[in-house]
C-alpha cells in the first residue's frame, strides 16, 4: 500500500451537512431547517438519485500542504464552500453544530458585545475579551492570526473552506494555539467572469442579502468582490427603555486580487471590512443575591443600591423613599430590613423562565464595531519547495455597553466607550519535499505586534466601608478601568515528516515562542460617567457624613496610586511527535503527542483596590491522541475517530472577586480525556446519514488557592463550556419532483448539561437539551434554487452565556433565539 503524494485540489467537497443556527453556538445549528416531514411530500416513485452516491474527496491544508482529509493524521473537521451553503452556515460560529467537542459562543459574558467569539475545543478556551488575555483557540484567515474576539464572529463571505483542527497546533502555525485552530481559507478569484446572488427572508424582519462577482482584468490579473448585508429584529423586549435586544444589523465587504506573472510567482492582496451597529447581546435578569454561595454576606451592588434607595421592607414595587439624606450615617429602618426590601423589589424584575424574553433594564445597550483588514501574500514556487511571505494589518474600533443588572436601578452597568486595536503580522514560511517526496517539511518565522486601548466605565452603587448590621451608607459611583497595551510575539517553528516505508511515516516538530506584554493603566473611582470627583473620600466617609463634617471631593485610586505601567516577557519551547501507518489503501492509523502554550498576562478590570497590578502565569497542555480514518472501497462510507488524553496545567480562568471585579487567575490543573467520532454514509443511492459525536471527561486534579473570590472552585467544579456528551444526526434525502431536483433534510442535536461560567453558578447552569431542525430545497433551474427552512423546530430555549456576579449581587443570562422560519433564494450567473 504505497503512500501516495498529495495533489492540490481547489474544490474538495465536504459531505457533512447540517442545520442553521441563530444564536451563536453550543446547542443548535442554523443550517436550513426543515419545513416538511419527508413522507409528507408526494415524490416521484421512479426518481433516481440527484447526486452520485459517492463521497467526494476533501482536500485540506492543515499541515501546510494540500492533502486528502483521509491521509492527514490530525483530528480535523473540514467544510468546503458547498458544504457551508448546504448547511446554511452564515457565520463561523455555526460550524460548532457540526463539529464534535467545539463550543462557539457569540458573546462574552462581560460587556454585552454582540460579536464576541468565545471558542472552546476539548474544554480549552477563553470567555474573556480583555486585551491582556489571549484566546485559547486560534482563528486564522488565509494564514493571518485574528488576535481579538471582539468582531470575531466572522461572516463566511467568499470562503473556500473552513478547517477545525483539534488539539495544540503550535509547530505549524505562526501564532501559538493551545486548544486548537479554526483555519479559514478564502476563495481565490476565478479565471472567468461569474456572479452569485443569495437573498433570505424570514420572520422577525429577517432580511439577508449576499452577492459576489469575479472580474478578470487580464490573463495574469484576476479580481473578486463580495458583499453581505444582514438585518433582523431583536427578540428580548425592554419595555422601560422602549427597545429590543438581540437584533442584527451587519454589513461586510471583501475584495481580492490575484496576480500570476509567471509559473514561479504569484501575489495575492485582499481587503475586508465589517460594520456592526446593533443593540447589545440579548440579556435577561435571572436573579439578585446579597450573599456569596457559601452564605457569607456579599452582593455589594445590591446592598449599596438598597441603602441609597433606602428601601424599608416590605415596600410595594416602585415605592422609592429617596436617597440617604446627607449627614445621616444610619438610614431609616434596620439594615437587614433595607437590604431585604431591596432584594424583594429587585427580584420582581427577574424573569421566571428564560423564554420570557424581557429585560427591565433602562440604560444604554448597544454594540458598534468596525473591522478593517488587509493582507498581502507573495509565493515563490520552486521545483521542490515553496517560499511564502504573508503580511497583514487589522484594525478593530468598537464601542459597546449593556445594562448588566437588567433592572431599573443602578446596581451595575458596563460601558466600553473606546475599544481600539491595531494588529500587524509578518510570517515567512518554507515548505517542500526531498528524497523523492519521502521527506516533507514546513518551517517558518513569525512576528506579531498589537497595540490597543480599552477604556471601561462601570456605573455602580456600592456600600461605604463599615456598612453592615450596625448601620452604614451606600453611594453611586463610576469605576474607571482605562488600559493601553503593547503586545508582541516572535516565534520560529519546524515540522518534518519522513516516510520510513511505503506504509509507515514519522513526524517531529519544534517551536520556540517569546511573547512580551506591556500594560499601562489608569484605574480609579469617580462620581459618574462624566467622571466628576466624588463628593467625599471613602477613607473618611464617617467623618464627612457627620453633621458639620468636611466634604472633601476627589477620586479613589484602585491600583496603587491610580496610574502606572507593567511589562513581562514569557518564552516557551514546545515539541510534537507523531507516527502513522496506512493499514491499506483506505485506512489510516496514527498516534501523536503535542504540546500547547499560552502566555500569561495581567488583570485589566478591577473593583476592589489592590496595591499593584495582578498577574497570571502561562498555561500549558500536553496532549496524546490516537486516531483512525477509514473509507470504504466504493467511497460510500467514511468514518473518522480520535481518542485523546490531555494534561492541562495552570489553567487560566475568569472569576469574580468579593466586590464583583472580573479576575483572570491560574485555577489549577485538570485531566481532559475524550473521544470523537464522525461518520458519513450513503444508506441508499438517495439517502445520506451524517453523524458526529463528542465525549469529554474533564476533571480538576489540583486547585491553586486564589484569595478574594466571591465563589471558590473545588476539584468537583466543572470546566466552563465543556459538555460531557454532544451528538448530531442528520438525514438527507435527494429525489425529483416534477423533473426538478429536490433535497429534504432533517437534523437532530443533543447537548449534555453545560456550566456557562467557571464558578458553576446555578443561575447559568443549562440542563441537557435536544433540538430538531429541517429544510427543503428545490432546484428551479440549473443555476437557481429555493430553500424553505425552519430553525429550532421545537422552540427549545436555553442559556448560551451570561454574567453571574455574586460580588455585586446581579445575575443575567443570554438566551438563544426562539423558533424561526423563512425562505432563501440563490442564483448563479
Amino acid at each position: 500500500m504505497e503512500r501516495k503524494p498529495s495533489e492540490q485540489s481547489e474544490n474538495g467537497v465536504m459531505m457533512h451537512y447540517s442545520r442553521r443556527t441563530t444564536q451563536g453556538p453550543k446547542f443548535l445549528p442554523r443550517a436550513p431547517i426543515a419545513v416538511a416531514i419527508l413522507s409528507s411530500v408526494s415524490l416521484c416513485s421512479s426518481a433516481l438519485s440527484v447526486r452520485a452516491a459517492v463521497l467526494e474527496e476533501i482536500v485540506v491544508t492543515a499541515q501546510k500542504r494540500a492533502a486528502s482529509l483521509q491521509d492527514t493524521p490530525i483530528a480535523i473537521t473540514a467544510f468546503t464552500a458547498s458544504a457551508l451553503q448546504d448547511k446554511g452556515v452564515n457565520d463561523i460560529s455555526e460550524i460548532a453544530y457540526f463539529t464534535p467537542n467545539l463550543v462557539f459562543d457569540t458573546t462574552s459574558p462581560i460587556g454585552g458585545v454582540s460579536s464576541g467569539a468565545a471558542v472552546f475545543i476539548r474544554g480549552v478556551g477563553n470567555t474573556d475579551f480583555s486585551l491582556t488575555t489571549d484566546p485559547g483557540v486560534g482563528t486564522y484567515v488565509d494564514g493571518v492570526y485574528v488576535s481579538r474576539s471582539v468582531g470575531g464572529v466572522l461572516d463566511v463571505l467568499d470562503v473556500e473552506r473552513i478547517e477545525v483542527l483539534r488539539g495544540p497546533q503550535g509547530t505549524l502555525f505562526g501564532r501559538n494555539t493551545i486548544g486548537g485552530a479554526i483555519n479559514i481559507i478564502s476563495r481565490k478569484p476565478a479565471d472567468d467572469f461569474q456572479a452569485f446572488l443569495e437573498a433570505t427572508a424570514g420572520i422577525d424582519g429577517r432580511v439577508n442579502v449576499r452577492a459576489s462577482v469575479d472580474v478578470p482584468i487580464s490573463e495574469t490579473l484576476k479580481t473578486a468582490w463580495s458583499v453581505s448585508s444582514k438585518n433582523r429584529d431583536g427578540f428580548v423586549k425592554r419595555p422601560l427603555a422602549g427597545d429590543e435586544l438581540g437584533d442584527e444589523d451587519r454589513l461586510s465587504f471583501r475584495g481580492a486580487a490575484l496576480f500570476k506573472p509567471n509559473e514561479n510567482w504569484d501575489f495575492q492582496a485582499s481587503v475586508d471590512y465589517t460594520d456592526i451597529d446593533e443593540s447589545s447581546s440579548p440579556s435577561v435578569g435571572v436573579g439578585f443575591t446579597a450573599a456569596f454561595p457559601d452564605g457569607t454576606p456579599g452582593g455589594a451592588g445590591v446592598v449599596g443600591a438598597s441603602l441609597v434607595e433606602n428601601f424599608s421592607f416590605p415596600l410595594p414595587t416602585g415605592n422609592r423613599l429617596g436617597p440617604l439624606a446627607p449627614g445621616s450615617l444610619s438610614p431609616t429602618g434596620d439594615f437587614f430590613e433595607i437590604v431585604g426590601g431591596g432584594l424583594n423589589i429587585f427580584n420582581q424584575f427577574v424573569v421566571d423562565d428564560i423564554d420570557a424574553d424581557v429585560s427591565f433594564g433602562d440604560q444604554v445597550a448597544f454594540s458598534k464595531i468596525e473591522v478593517l483588514g488587509t493582507t498581502f501574500i507573495a509565493n515563490y514556487h520552486g521545483d521542490t519547495f515553496d517560499l511564502k511571505y504573508t503580511g497583514s494589518y487589522r484594525n478593530t474600533e468598537s464601542k459597546f455597553a449593556n445594562d448588566s443588572d437588567n433592572a431599573p436601578f443602578q446596581i451595575t452597568e458596563i460601558v466600553n466607550d473606546n475599544y481600539d486595536v491595531d494588529q500587524t503580522t509578518h510570517e515567512l514560511q518554507l515548505t517542500g519535499t526531498a528524497f523523492e517526496n519521502h521527506f516533507k517539511y514546513a518551517a517558518g518565522i513569525f512576528f506579531f505586534n498589537e497595540k490597543g486601548t480599552d477604556d471601561v466605565r462601570v456605573p455602580v452603587t456600592i456600600p461605604a466601608p463599615g456598612t453592615g448590621p450596625g448601620g452604614g451608607a451606600g453611594f453611586e459611583a463610576a469605576i474607571r478601568n482605562d488600559a493601553d497595551v503593547d503586545n508582541s510575539s516572535e516565534a520560529a517553528y519546524l515540522q518534518a515528516t519522513y516516510d520510513l516505508t511505503d506504509t509507515w511515516a514519522v513526524t517531529g516538530g519544534i517551536r520556540y515562542t517569546e511573547d512580551e506584554k506591556k500594560y499601562a493603566y489608569t484605574q480609579n473611582i469617580g462620581a459618574n460617567l462624566a467622571f466628576d470627583p466624588l463628593l467625599f473620600l471613602i477613607d473618611d466617609v464617617a467623618a464627612q457624613l457627620e453633621p458639620g463634617g468636611p466634604l472633601v471631593p476627589g477620586y479613589i485610586p484602585i491600583i496603587g496610586d491610580g496610574t502606572g505601567s507593567v511589562s513581562e516577557t514569557f518564552d516557551e519551547t514546545q515539541y510534537y511527535f507523531g507516527v502513522d501507518t496506512k493499514l491499506n489503501d483506505n485506512t489510516l492509523l496514527y498516534y501523536s503527542f503535542s504540546q500547547g502554550f499560552k502566555s500569561g498576562g495581567f488583570v485589566l478590570r478591577y473593583v476592589a483596590s489592590v496595591p499593584e497590578v495582578l498577574s497570571f502565569d502561562p498555561e500549558t497542555l500536553d496532549s496524546h491522541e490516537v486516531g483512525l480514518k477509514w473509507e470504504s472501497a466504493d467511497s460510500r462510507y467514511r468514518v473518522n475517530a480520535a481518542l485523546f488524553a490531555s494534561e492541562y496545567d495552570d489553567i487560566q480562568v475568569t472569576f469574580f472577586d468579593t466586590l464583583g471585579g472580573p479576575l483572570t487567575a491560574n485555577a489549577g490543573s485538570a485531566d481532559i480525556n475524550g473521544f470523537e467520532l464522525e461518520a458519513t454514509a450513503f444508506l441508499t443511492s438517495s439517502l445520506r446519514l451524517d453523524l458526529g459525536y463528542g465525549y469529554v471527561d474533564a476533571e480538576y486534579t489540583e486547585i491553586n488557592p486564589i484569595p478574594g473570590l466571591s465563589a471558590a472552585i473545588t476539584k468537583d467544579s466543572k470546566l466552563v463550556n465543556t459538555p460531557e456528551n454532544t451528538l448530531s444526526l442528520g438525514l438527507e434525502y435527494a429525489t425529483t419532483i416534477a423533473s426538478k431536483d429536490a433535497t429534504f433534510r432533517i437534523d437532530y442535536s443533543y447537548t449534555d448539561e453545560v456550566y456557562n461560567d467557571s464558578q458553576n453558578s446555578p443561575f447559568l447552569y443549562q440542563e441537557s437539551v435536544s433540538f430538531v431542525n429541517a429544510s427543503a430545497r428545490l432546484d428551479l433551474t440549473e443555476n437557481s434554487e429555493v430553500v424553505l427552512w425552519v430553525e429550532n423546530l421545537g422552540d427549545e430555549r436555553v442559556i448560551v452565556s451570561g454574567n453571574s456576579n455574586f460580588g455585586l449581587g446581579f445575575h443575567s443570562a443570554v438566551p438563544n433565539r426562539p423558533r424561526e422560519y423563512g425562505v432563501t433564494y440563490r442564483h448563479r450567473f
